[in-house]
């Protein structure tokens, strides 16, 4: 049996909490190119310095570990994420917006959730000049309502995510092709790459009649639901653990209460939209509206 290259998979490794279990493309899978994060990396609860990792792809295993004080010093200076709210905020002032000048860390990021230049256009997508990926976030109106930083570069002490965000935003971002035609349909999903991919999706259809809610997270919002109210939707979330599973299910009822257009949830064998081509993301919403 082979050994799995933990090495290649530090950077999320360095993020795991003891007893968190998280599921990744198994890079070099000798199966095959592994499309449906079947790679599963667990810290152990007991022993905090161990990170083990089990391929259901190819069954091979790996572990990695790290001296504990190493690890505990890691857990307690650096935090996965921050969120400031303002009542006034602004982008930041310096961008890099062409893919080409980013940092080697910040194409390897682009690469891995499939980010294109037209994207990056399209959605204004950026670098920051500290070498952090610039997602900013709009509201159904089209108006600005604050940020998200993405730290990129592997062995910092700096959070994961940092989240600016304006007094008026509500919770979610607002993803659509074209403010011009209205939609009919939505997708809610847990993050924006994950909206932007299923915008990006049906446009390669020429179709523009579909938007993208991203609910940062999996509790439910109100607020984020009720956009939805008399509309075709379909709750899109990671589905990487019963808690995930079991809030989209929540979700769906709650619209359904609310609502009397169409509640589909995804299937829970599948992940986040970002993970996958864009016939395969049409062709899960397809299963999922008529199964």
């Amino acid at each position: 049996m082979l050994q799995i290259n933990m090495k290649l998979h530090q950077q999320v490794i360095d993020d795991l909490c003891p007893g968190e279990t998280v599921r990744v493309n198994h890079t070099d899978c000798p199966s095959g190119e592994d499309t449906r994060r079947r790679l599963y990396l667990t810290r152990q609860h007991g022993e905090a310095s161990k990170v083990l990792g089990y391929c259901h792809n190819c069954s091979n295993s790996g572990v990695m570990s790290k001296g504990y004080e190493a690890f505990r010093d890691q857990l307690h200076t650096k935090k996965s994420a921050s969120t400031q709210v303002s009542s006034k905020v602004v982008p930041p002032s310096y961008l890099i917006t062409k893919l080409s000048d980013f940092t080697i860390h910040g194409r390897s990021w682009a690469i891995t959730n499939k980010v294109t230049q037209a994207m990056l256009d399209d959605y204004r997508i950026a670098m920051t000049g500290e070498g952090k990926v610039y997602i900013p976030r709009y509201d159904e109106q089209g108006f600005f309502t604050g940020y998200q930083l993405r730290n990129v570069t592997p062995n910092t002490r700096e959070p994961k995510y940092t989240t600016i965000l304006s007094d008026r935003d509500r919770g979610y971002s607002f993803v659509h092709s074209n403010v011009n035609h209205p939609a009919s349909n939505f997708v809610i999903t847990e993050d924006t790459l994950s909206a932007i991919h299923v915008v990006e999706a049906f446009k390669k259809q020429g179709r523009t009649n579909v938007a993208a809610l991203a609910n940062h997270g999996v509790r439910t919002n109100i607020q984020l639901l009720e956009l939805c109210i008399g509309y075709s939707t379909v709750v899109w979330l990671d589905n990487d653990s019963p808690s995930v599973i079991n809030a989209a299910d929540k979700m769906a009822r709650t619209l359904q209460l609310m609502s009397d257009g169409a509640v589909d949830v995804v299937d829970k064998q599948y992940s986040d939209p970002k993970h996958y081509q864009p016939r395969k993301i049409l062709d899960i919403l397809e299963e999922t509206c008529n199964g």
